[in-house]
């Protein structure tokens, strides 16, 4: 029953994967990965109250890498019933579990975006740039953080990134101790939109927003995954 219902997951076959979850559920409630995989289609159905539950449901049962279980409780706080305190409790239990926790740190640096929070997003994205320097998303979203006369070094960085070739940590990101929501694309274009338009025209040469977009696609790690059972 659960690879039938873990091939229904991988292809993508939704609402026949929720039932076949449930059911499992019905007979052995206390395996925690089913749970997780439960949330994360009751989400895709736009059941965030069940979703909740679920990846609650997770967390209680010794779910592997529960941080990945609180970022997806985060997000939906997040992004879809806006209540940025339950999120930011949840990154912070997230990160609590794994400092290290790139999507983690990049959802609570957006989350302190959307709360004009600018200093201490940008450091949140600088310690994500210590742990991976090539993060698009972060070199993106810390360059249009920064004032206007400080762009040309961050945007070297994003054409190196936006055509595969690396790029050094920062000496402002090195000192930071070493041991982030996926965006609706609408809003990933206005990203890049706002982000061109803070940077000088002579220094925006050979960056489109097309470019931005590509990188942060290519780069995203995604904040709600299934779990393989068995």
């Amino acid at each position: 029953m659960v690879r039938e219902a873990q091939e229904l997951l991988r292809r993508d076959k939704v609402a026949e994967a929720i039932e076949a979850y449930k059911r499992i559920l019905m007979q052995w409630p206390s395996l925690a990965d089913c749970w997780f995989n439960l949330g994360y289609l009751l989400r895709r159905v736009r059941d965030h109250d069940g979703a909740l539950l679920s990846y609650q449901k997770a967390l209680e049962l010794g779910v592997s890498e529960p941080e990945s279980a609180h970022l997806n409780r985060a997000v939906i706080y997040a992004d879809h019933l806006r209540q940025d305190e339950a999120a930011e409790d949840e990154l912070k239990a997230a990160l609590a579990l794994n400092p290290d926790y790139v999507p983690a740190l990049l959802n609570y640096a957006n989350l302190h975006e959307d709360r004009g929070e600018r200093a201490d997003a940008a450091a949140l994205y600088e310690r994500v740039l210590v742990l991976d320097p090539t993060c698009f998303l972060a070199l993106a979203r810390h360059a249009g953080l920064q004032p206007r006369a400080a762009c040309d070094a961050a945007l070297a960085d994003l054409r190196r990134v936006a055509r595969g070739q690396r790029v050094q940590v920062r000496p402002q990101c090195a000192r930071v101790q070493r041991r982030v929501v996926a965006r609706p694309i609408e809003r990933m274009r206005d990203d890049a939109d706002e982000l061109l338009g803070r940077i000088p025209g002579q220094a925006r040469v050979g960056v489109q927003r097309d470019d931005i977009l590509d990188g942060w696609k290519n780069s995203r790690v995604p904040d709600d995954l299934g779990k393989a059972v068995g």
